[in-house]
Order: C-alpha cells, then structure tokens, then sequence
C-alpha cells in the first residue's frame, strides 16, 4: 500500500510538472505569436555606442524601414526597460519599438535579462562554454532571433563599440553582423555607420 502511494504520488507530481511547463511553453508561443515577421535584427549596445551617438533616431529609423526589428543588449547593469526614457540618448523609436514588442527585444547580459526575460540558466551554460562578455552578448542576440523566427543569423546585427565584446560575439556565432559603433574601434555611431550595410 505504501509503495502504492509512493507510486502515485510520484506520477502525480510529474503530471502537474509536465501541465506547469506546457502552460508556460503555451504561454510564451502566444506572447511571440502576435510579433509581424520581421526581415532581420538590429541590436545596439549602450555605453559608448548610444550614449556617444550623433544620429540614434535616425540609425534606429533606418532600420525600421527596412523591416527590421531594433533592440538592446548592454551589460550595464544600471540599464533596465523602466528607466531607459530618463536618458538623453534614448531614441524614441527604439524605446516605442521594445515597449510594444513586451521588452522582447531588451537584454542585458549582467542582469541575465535574455530576448526580454531572466534566463540565469540560459546564460549559465553560455558562460561555462565561454567566459568572455561579447560571448554573452552573442548568446543574447540568438535568443531574440529565435524569439522573432529570424533563422537567418546574417541578418542579425550588433552595433557596438568594444573590440572584446565584438570578438566574442563574433565567436559566439561567426554569421551575425557586428558594425563598429564608437570608440575605441571606431567612429561614433551615426548614419554614416549604415554606409555599408545591405538591409535584404
């Protein structure tokens, strides 16, 4: 009789498991589903990439345009959806884009915040791959990738000004597009930055 209740509680408890989780994956397949497709990505960095930028809007816009969907991925812990407004070098387009995608397309490697959710797993097995920032970062951007249904990886690109977290990133995923966006490996982010850039 025991071993029958053992038994049976056992199984129980796995049913509601298995309920909690089809709810949850349920849940996050409705959240996404209501996205438009999107042709590809554009993600920016914020320190010494938006802060020293002299056409956010404008670079943003540019995107946008071209069917692409605009977020951020920063390892700035300070960074979080509800203070973003306060900054000066917040572009309205981007901060309006993420506010009506649910903050899909926020990340921010330092507080775990991945594809617009705390994934402490997620980044923990990142990081046992490779203890390295831009590695983060790349992880980051696949995430938000996967969560739009952009499969082709080309058309995801990081704006950003550090030559480690570029590196990284580009190791993380050789495919994904990483534009120099500040100092200290470039200019600082403007139009011009798109001169090179083919939106198909």
């Amino acid at each position: 009789m025991n071993l029958f209740l053992i038994t049976f509680t056992g199984f129980f408890f796995i049913f509601i498991g298995m309920l909690i989780f089809l709810a949850y994956s349920k849940s996050k397949e409705e959240k996404y589903s209501n996205f438009p497709e999107y042709k590809g990505l554009c993600i920016f960095d914020i320190d010494q990439t938006l802060t020293t930028g002299v056409e956010n809007y404008q670079v943003v816009q540019k995107c946008l345009d071209n069917n692409y969907a605009v977020g951020i991925s920063t390892a700035g812990g300070m960074y979080k959806p509800e203070n973003l407004p306060n900054f000066s070098w917040m572009p309205v387009n981007l901060y309006t884009f993420m506010k009506k995608t649910k903050f899909l397309t926020f990340n921010n490697v330092r507080n775990l915040i991945a594809a617009g959710e705390y994934d402490p797993n997620g980044y923990k097995e990142a990081f046992k791959m490779k203890q390295s920032w831009g590695w983060l970062k790349g992880y980051s951007l696949v995430e938000t990738a996967k969560a739009l249904n952009i499969t082709d990886l080309k058309k995801v690109i990081l704006f950003d000004n550090d030559p480690g977290y570029i590196k990284g990133c580009k190791q993380y995923n050789p495919d994904i597009n990483v534009i120099c966006s500040g100092e200290p490996c470039g200019d600082v982010l403007s139009l011009k930055t798109l001169d090179n850039i083919i939106f198909y």
